[in-house]
């Protein structure tokens, strides 16, 4: 789960735009 975090916030600076968008889904989808 860290590794998953971790990698999720590497995205996060590499691709802000992605992450935000992922980050929307997800709350969207409830997870």
């Amino acid at each position: 789960m860290l590794q998953k975090y971790s990698d999720y916030l590497e995205r996060s600076l590499t691709n802000p735009e992605k992450y935000y968008e992922t980050r929307r889904e997800n709350l969207v989808n409830g997870t």
